[in-house]
């Protein structure tokens, strides 16, 4: 994985399993891009899981209309994307302060994932399954507009 210049990093292609209509889970390829952030873990976990904030990073997502107030399995909503539409969507999997992945119209969407780097500092990774891979042009804006609000409300500088 190389870095390239904003410290996103490239994308990577990996397995993650995914449940499926049949049965147990089968392993997906997934395409991952991150980026580091300097905030600490648990802001940027806020920013990632609570709906208000979806709206300040999610280049495609206007507003969000949700069953709760943040990520929690089987969490259900509609986001508006900033075409004025508004897709439905199922939190499917979350590892609270660490992971949370969602359906959006039934299909398989976005992974989400924190790492703390100790330092105040954390690395953010989003994923998309494979045949979405193209969509890693719009999670590596999304990634640069978390890293900036989070470096803003969270960061020392």
């Amino acid at each position: 994985m190389c870095s390239s210049a904003g410290g996103t990093r490239s994308w990577t292609v990996g397995d993650r399993d995914e449940a499926t209509a049949g049965g147990g889970p089968v392993a997906v390829k997934h395409v991952r891009t991150s980026i580091d952030v300097d905030a600490p873990a648990p802001a940027v976990w806020q920013l990632l899981a609570e709906f208000a904030h979806w709206p300040a990073w999610g280049p495609t997502i206007r507003a969000v209309d949700a069953a709760a107030d943040e990520v929690a399995p089987g969490v259900t909503g509609r986001v508006q994307t900033v075409v004025g539409g508004w897709l439905p969507f199922e939190i499917t999997d979350v590892d609270p302060g660490r992971s949370w992945t969602w359906r959006v119209v039934g299909v398989p969407a976005t992974g989400h994932a924190i790492e703390p780097l100790g330092g105040g500092r954390s690395r953010v990774e989003f994923s998309v399954p494979w045949p979405a891979a193209p969509y890693v042009v719009v999670l590596r804006s999304g990634l640069r507009r978390l890293r900036s609000v989070a470096e803003q409300r969270y960061g020392d500088h």
